[in-house]
This record gives structure tokens, sequence and C-alpha cells, in this order.
């Protein structure tokens, strides 16, 4: 795994499916190699009919949903998460860090559940936060109120200052939050460590800056970053950091922050790959190359420049970007401490001018060997030097923050922050202490019970099958948040069963190819998979539960334009229910005979996993052949397609904007995984990424799915939704914005009773 595209993989996207162990009821197969219980085999073409529902919504592991308390995520998605090398268990998700460009109607959709206009304690509690008195608080917070929206030409959000977003209340009492496994990294936009939890700790110890709020609306903190377009052609940005801004060391928060962000994350100096060692460990360079996200690559390449008071950094985009709020509005680590490390400089002054200046120097010369070399130091201790031990406390330097919250403690069960009492450049955190604490993994109920006896003020699960027993608890307040993620079907394009090159290449293989992707995915039952993710009747559960079909591939049906372009794409003629008789008729149109598919997913949840095998027996019944693999290093194994030829995998999309999808479409994207490519789909998705107006957005996503579609590049499947679970005898007013972050979005709203 040392392609570019491979270590981009390893990060931001997705959702990863994760959860409780291998145990289907009622199924036969041999999974991996593995027999499993009951003695027909899913390895071969048995004419066996898919299970009644019984079978596949029987008994489960609830999986986590990616925020406080879900089952594990080793990286992310409502699956997982991306790049890791341990064990991932439980549904979680990440945001693909796309956000949304100027009035592309990012700033919509009323949060589930939430009436519109709030009570006067619920919108004292959203302005006031601890102030309030608690116990006149709801549980569970109204949506954040409406804002307008954005003028087209400003493009960064609506601005907000600190004093609008929460009262200088000073921050008291302790909360206990269940996470589902130990943060991987102080440095969230690391791709080889990225996990829900990471984001979640990400979330609470940096400076808040663009942020989407519960109802979707792209907030611009302007007490931390203000971000102002400044010129229209080329595409200028200039992002201004407040001068109160402060490390928690005494050092300056300045533009140099935002500098190490933009090398980092566009990737624009790298040179060479990411080397890993037998461990799955990123190997010390000599070549400059950074392990990020790499979502603003190709849009901000030209090296951006700093203002004489070192307060504002200046950005050139080689076009309109759907992110330009959130690129460069929260530094992921502090640049001092990071050149201080790569140089073996004690001054933060000294240290900072040279990495600043190593950056300017390879936007003369690219080629620099010099410059080079120093990038490199600078890369390696910005991928690996933020990484967690599980239970040892990081060295006090790697702790600095100019966030809301500081590391302070840490064992083997749970980590403790403290509030920041110099934070005043963001929302100020009502909530003095907050501890981490890590439950068992795969477990919804076991989370639920930890907050029925008190051990968690709140924790998160997924929505649906344990989730139900969970809510059923005594003390424990449930409500369910529909989830900017879903989960996807995708099929590999470039080897195996579906590739145009296995039938000859040229136009007969690539039309014999697209036949028997066609007779896969028309066997898909989607319309049973959706209904498997449904909880149990009277489960006492508040909020909106939603259908958990999705219609589109690029478009979260959480978005205000989704049911305009679920109802003009076509989809009403996808596959829905599953049809073996329609893909034996395609099967044998192609004249392929018995194709084999190995179908790889990330094990651990059951509910996952028995939708996984009504998938493999229905194209069974069809003429497949299909072996299931689980794959614990799922994202790495994606990333090189290596040995597999279909996948599920999971998704977010950041604020429901369409544009986040891009990465998985678009023709050596990031997580492109099938490495679909189409000339047709990459000129719309270009278009989509700038698109001006939410109704331009609605016309291009509708035309990218009707050329997904037509492509057969796979099957949009279900959406996640956030199941939280409160104790309101220990916390109130919490919230979930169905993104990465989650219940924990909101942490100056809470309030602790007294």
């Amino acid at each position: 795994m040392g392609s570019t595209a491979a270590r981009r993989a390893n990060r931001q996207l997705v959702t990863a499916l994760t959860g409780a162990a291998l145990a289907l009821a009622g199924c036969t197969s041999t999974i991996d190699g593995a027999a499993q219980p009951n003695p027909t085999a899913l390895g071969t073409p048995t004419g066996t009919g898919p299970h009644g529902p019984g079978a596949e919504t029987s008994g489960a592991g609830a999986a986590g949903a990616g925020t406080a308390g879900s089952s594990t995520a080793p990286n992310s998605e409502p699956e997982s998460a991306a790049g890791s090398s341990s064990p991932a268990t439980g549904e979680s998700r990440a945001s693909s860090g796309a956000g949304s460009g100027p009035g592309t109607g990012a700033a919509a959709g009323a949060a589930s559940g939430a009436a519109d206009s709030e009570s006067a304690a619920s919108t004292t509690a959203r302005t006031a936060g601890a102030a309030a008195d608690p116990g006149t608080l709801p549980v569970f917070a109204a949506a954040a109120p409406k804002v307008p929206a954005a003028a087209p030409t400003q493009g960064c959000g609506t601005p907000r200052s600190p004093q609008q977003l929460s009262a200088p209340a000073a921050a008291a009492g302790a909360v206990t939050i269940g996470i589902n496994d130990t943060p991987r990294s102080l440095n969230g936009s690391v791709g080889s460590t990225y996990s829900i939890p990471t984001l979640q700790l990400q979330h609470l110890i940096t400076p808040l800056g663009a942020f989407y709020d519960d109802r979707r609306q792209l907030i611009d903190n302007t007490g931390f970053v203000s971000c102002t377009v400044t010129r229209q052609n080329p595409y200028t940005v200039r992002y201004t950091v407040a001068d109160a801004a402060t490390w928690s060391d005494g050092t300056a928060v300045t533009a140099a922050d935002l500098l190490l962000d933009w090398a980092a994350r566009t990737n624009a100096l790298d040179s060479g790959t990411l080397q890993y060692d037998d461990n799955g460990t990123i190997k010390s360079q000599n070549t400059p190359v950074f392990d990020s996200d790499g979502m603003t690559t190709g849009y901000a390449s030209k090296v951006p420049t700093l203002s004489k008071d070192s307060k504002s950094l200046t950005v050139e985009y080689a076009k309109p970007h759907a992110n330009i709020a959130e690129s460069f509005s929260r530094p992921s680590v502090p640049a001092h401490v990071v050149a201080k490390r790569a140089f073996g400089e004690k001054s933060a002054a000294k240290a900072t001018a040279a990495l600043v200046s190593t950056v300017q120097a390879l936007g003369k010369n690219p080629k620099d060997a010099a410059a080079l070399g120093r990038l490199a130091k600078v890369a390696n201790v910005w991928n690996a030097a933020f990484t967690i031990t599980p239970g040892k406390l990081p060295p006090a330097d790697l702790r600095v923050t100019a966030g809301p919250y500081q590391l302070t403690k840490m064992d083997a069960k749970q980590l403790e922050l403290t509030a920041n009492p110099k934070y005043t450049w963001g929302p100020r955190p009502s909530v003095r202490k907050v501890l981490l604490r890590i439950v068992q993994s795969g477990n919804g109920p076991a989370t639920a019970k930890a907050v029925s006896n008190g051990e968690l003020s709140f924790g998160q699960t997924v929505l649906g099958q344990d989730s139900d027993v969970a809510a059923m608890l005594g003390g424990v307040k449930a409500r369910a948040y529909p989830a900017d993620s879903f989960r996807q079907l995708y099929l590999v394009q470039d080897q195996g069963p579906f590739a145009a090159k296995t039938y000859g290449g040229g136009a007969a293989g690539a039309k014999k190819a697209a036949l028997v992707r066609r007779a896969f995915l028309a066997a898909v039952p989607r319309e049973r998979l959706a209904a498997m993710q449904a909880p149990a009747k009277g489960a006492g559960i508040e909020g909106d539960l939603g259908n958990g079909l999705i219609d589109s591939y690029v478009m979260s049906p959480l978005a205000p334009g989704y049911p305009a372009v679920a109802r003009g794409n076509g989809s009403g003629s996808w596959p829905s229910k599953g049809d073996p008789a329609r893909a034996k008729q395609l099967l044998a149109q192609a004249g392929v005979k018995a194709p084999a598919v190995r179908l790889m997913f990330l094990p651990g949840d059951r509910r996952r996993e028995q939708q996984l095998r009504l998938i493999a027996e229905n194209a069974i019944a069809a003429g497949f052949t299909v072996r299931l693999l689980p794959e614990q290093n799922f994202y790495s194994k994606a990333v090189d397609r290596a040995g597999y030829d279909a996948g599920v995998s999971g998704w977010s999309f950041a604020g429901g904007t369409a544009s986040s999808a891009v990465p998985m479409f678009r023709s050596g994207g990031a997580f492109n995984w099938g490495n679909y490519s189409s000339s047709a789909a990459d000129a719309l998705l270009d278009k989509l990424m700038v698109a001006a107006s939410s109704a331009q957005e609605q016309s291009l996503a509708t035309q990218i799915d009707k050329q997904l579609a037509a492509d057969a590049v796979g099957l949009p499947l279900t959406q996640g939704a956030d199941l939280v679970l409160v104790n309101p005898r220990q916390i109130r007013n919490v919230s979930d914005n169905g993104l990465a972050q989650g219940a924990v979005w909101n942490y100056w709203q809470w309030a602790v009773p007294r």
C-alpha cells in the first residue's frame, strides 16, 4: 500500500462497517475458508434462494454509529474507519471532509425530530450553556436556530462570533462519555490513524473553525479564523487568525499553523509515496509525503502567501472549491511544536520561521533538494509523532492545544480532558471535565447498561436490533438522529469478473463486463437490506427513524434537494427487491457462466454480515459463485484492490453536500476503490465541485446518478442513523449533528444537573 491514492484513502472518508462477532443466524456458507453453521456452501451456485426475513433480522450485534459510545471503529465510516491496522468492530462514520460551496444548499435540512421553533428554555440553553438552570432544560437539545444563508460572494459560511454561539459562563461539573476505542492520534487529519474516537477527541481539543450544526448549516466561527473571498478570478480566499488565539504553551496561533495544514492536507509539495513496515506503520522517509486526507488536492496547489503580521493566509484556488470554509480554518496541530521536533530547535519562533521558509522555498523551486529534505522531517513528525499509545499519556508538547479542552490524564480505561480557561476564540465549554471512557466494543446493550447505571453520562450506538433492547433499559432516554452516512456496494472494474480486460478488452469486452455488473446488481435486494435495520416497534425511541433506503449515489437523504434528485435520477428502476431471474437473463446475454465474485467486508457486526449473506445468496441463485471475505484490514485491502472483486463500505456526506462524494467516483479519486473511470462522469463531477447554487447542485447530482447507474458502478444501499442514549440525571441538552462528531459536537451547550 504505497501509492498516493492508498495513503489518502486510509482516512477521512468513510464510515467503516464494524460490530460484534461472527454469528449468523440460520445461514450457511464458507467465509474465507472457515466453516460456518449449517452445511450449504456459499462458494458454489447451489440454486438456493434467499432466506426469509426472519433469518436475517433475528438477533443482532449493535454497531456503534461513529460517536460517543459506539461499538468500535478502528478507522471510520458507518462502518469503522480507514486504514487502521487493528481490528474494526462497530459501526461508525467519518466525514469526508468536503464542505459546501457558496449557495450550494449546505445550510439545509432540519435536524431530525427537532422542532423549528424553540422553547424559551432550550433557546437559553443553546446560548447560555451551563448558565441555564439544568432542571429546566430538555434531555435532547432543540435544533439550532435557523441563520441567514451566507452571501454567494462570501462563500465561507454564516459568520457567528463566540458570543453569539455561547455565553461566557464558567465551565463547571463533569461528564463521562462512552467511546468505542482509544483515540489513535492527537492529529485528527492523519489517515493511517483515522478513527471516530480520534475525530471526537480532535473536535474537543482543537479550536473550532468553520463547522456544521445539527441543521447542516455551515457556521463560520469568526472568533478564531475569519474566511473572506477576496477575488473571484483567480478564486482567492483570505483566512485571518484572531489576535486572541493562543496555544496553551503561550505561543500565538498564526497563519504559519494554517500554512502547515495547507502543505499537509493538499499534498501539493509531496515527493514520493508513503512506505509502511510489516505492521502497517508509516516509515520515516527522506522525501516529504504527508499521510493526510488530500481533500483539497488539485484545488489549491500554489503555495499561499502570509501577511506581514503572519496573521493571514491567502490561498489561491484553481477554481471555486466547495470546501473553502473548512479547508484551512482549523489547524490540526501546532506548527511550532512540529517544527521544533523536526529541526531540533528549542525556539518556537526560529522553528516556525524555518518551516515557513522551507515551504516558501519549494514554492519558488519544487526541486530544491535542501528544502525537500527539511520538509521530509516535518512530514515525518506530522505523520507519526502524535500517535497515541493506549494507556500512555503523550508528552506535554504534543498535548499543546488552542482548543476548548486539553488532554490532562490518560490510562487504559479513559482519557481526561480539562476545560481550557483561556479559550475565548470559540464557544466556551460549559463542562469543566470530560472523561472519554472506552466501553465494550461492538455491544450496544453494554453501552446502554453503563448509561443506565450511571457509569456513562451518555453514549451512542447505531439504530436497530440490539439498540432496541438498549433503549428499553430503565433510566435511559433514547433519541434517533438520521445520519449523513450510508453503505454502498461497489464493484472493482480493473480486474476480476467485472473488468473489461477479463473478456478481451475493447468495446466487446466492455459490453460484456457491463452486463455481468448489471447482473450482479440486479440480484441485490435493497429493500430487504433496509428493512433489516429497522428497530423493534415500541422500543421507546424518540426522533425520526427514517426508512433506511437511499436512492442516490451522491446526494444525502438529509439534503433539501434529495427528494427532487431521487425523483429525477431514475432510481425507481434501480434494483430494489432483488431479481435473480433477471440477473440470470443478463448473464446469459453476456455469455458468461458462473462468474466467481469475492465479496469483501469488514467483519464484526452480525446485522451487516446477515445483509452480506443475503446479497451473496441472491447472487448465487442468479448463477454467480460467491465467496464472502471478512477482512479486518478492509481499507488497506480496498485501496490496493488486492484479492477481491466487490466490497461493501460506507461514506459520510459532509453537511449533506453532494460534492463530498466526488472522491468516490472521479477517476483517480482517493476513495474510488473500484477504479471506475468515465470522462463523462468526471466532467459532471468537476462541475459539481463548483456548483454555484442548490438548483445547479441538484441538476448535476441527478445527471451523475444517471451516469453511475448506467455504468453499473455499484449501488447505494442503506442510510445510517445514530441512536443517542442519555442519563438525564447526569447531563441534559445533548444533540447530534449526524456527522463524524455526532453527539459531542455541541459541547458548549451541555448542562450538568446540580
